[in-house]
């Protein structure tokens, strides 16, 4: 089994870029997934020799991007972090003399900086309002931005893979600044409130023969209802079964996805292997429905496929795994993430569980989230867990 570590720019950095991929060596990993842009975060930094407290500069690139490569309405900016050097060249050059790879990172679809510069590309909800910090899948504009950055990284870097995260339809919630609200969003407000009716979604998906608009006025009573005090259904999952064509329109979804993964492999990435993020949170088998990125769909196209295994009990994580499998999803192809931190990890013996778990289930690589982030007695958990999986 692999392993592969999540780390920011700012933390290798800090503790220096030499000294932290030595230490990630040595710890028992062979690749570093490292960002080559981000959207916002205020980041809480346990173990930096440096600061406590990191808030990364929304929407920016870690490397200088070759704007003639960007044929699309968005031009990617370079972070004043990095602005000036050859942090990302320099990177690929120090992790292979520390015998590392590195996955460049890349969050796709998901901008908030761009998303009100260009909001005719973002996700339209019933209502015509636009979610500035998602952008459309289906929409060709938003495509060309994820398709012209792989190709620039692929171009020029040297890199174990390139894993795009948010590459999928985005949730209505998102941990959005300052949001505000007077109802409650419950899961399945937040699903109808994350439906895409823009131009692109509606020609497309009623190319399949699903009625757009009346699925919309469906949607809109729904979340009209919600708002006023009437009950959804407890579950997203059933929502299906109070809406119709809503499965229909689920299914269209996982193709759009599949596509943009079949784009990336096929027509875009020459030199480069692809990771797929598919999910970012629990359960997997269920991401098809939630973001249209469906594990055993994408396995068709990509390389590896990277889910969330942030479960609180090993054998919670197991489960999720068992589901996953019996929908088709290779194991041998799937990069799962899990956290040797709060909020899913009780200790040294509930990180050392999961990855037996992994190991024992035969998955591609495990992706730990994250070095800036962990205590720093996590690092020992890491270094036993990954050794102790080595000799199974």
């Amino acid at each position: 089994m692999k392993a592969s570590i999540f780390a920011y720019p700012q933390d290798l950095i800090d503790h220096g870029v030499e000294r932290a991929l030595d230490r990630i060596a040595a710890l028992g990993f062979d690749q570093v997934s490292v960002p080559v842009n981000y959207h916002t975060a205020k980041l809480i930094l346990p173990d930096n020799p440096k600061r406590k407290v990191w808030f990364t500069e929304p929407g920016a690139t870690y490397f200088a991007p070759d704007l003639s490569k960007y044929d699309g309405p968005m031009k990617p900016y370079e972070s004043s972090l990095t602005k000036g050097t050859d942090f990302y060249g320099e990177l690929i050059t120090t992790a292979k003399a520390a015998g590392l790879g590195i996955n460049a990172w890349t969050v796709g679809l998901h901008n908030t900086p761009h998303g009100f510069q260009f909001p005719e590309l973002c996700i339209e909800t019933a209502f015509g309002d636009r979610l500035v910090h998602a952008f459309c899948p289906s929409n060709p504009g938003a495509r060309a931005y994820l398709y012209n950055m792989a190709a620039d990284l692929d171009s020029r870097f040297d890199l174990n893979a390139f894993e795009p995260e948010t590459a999928t339809f985005r949730p209505f919630l998102h941990g959005y600044h300052h949001m505000i609200t007077g109802v409650e969003i419950t899961p399945s407000l937040d699903y109808l409130l994350s439906l895409c009716f823009c131009p692109h979604c509606i020609l497309s998906a009623a190319e399949s023969g699903i009625d757009m608009a009346a699925l919309r006025v469906t949607v809109k009573e729904l979340i009209e209802g919600a708002f006023n005090g009437l009950p959804l259904p407890e579950s997203p999952y059933n929502l299906p079964d109070a809406v119709e064509q809503l499965g229909e329109l689920i299914a269209w979804r996982e193709t759009v996805i599949e596509d943009i993964a079949a784009d990336l492999k096929n027509d875009v990435l020459e030199n480069t292997p692809l990771a797929f993020l598919a999910s970012v949170s629990m359960p997997n088998s269920k991401a098809g429905f939630l973001y249209g990125a469906d594990p055993a769909g994408l396995a068709e196209s990509a390389d590896y496929v990277g889910i969330c295994g942030y479960a609180p009990e090993a054998e919670d994580l197991g489960a999720d795994l068992g589901e996953l499998s019996a929908t088709g999803a290779p194991m041998d192809k799937l990069r799962v993430a899990v956290r040797p931190q709060w909020p899913d990890c009780s200790g040294e013996d509930n990180f050392a569980a999961k990855i037996e778990v992994l190991a024992d289930a035969g998955v591609a690589a495990v992706g730990i989230y994250n070095y800036g982030t962990m205590r720093r007695e996590a690092f020992d958990w890491i270094r036993k867990a990954l050794a102790s999986a080595d000799a199974l």
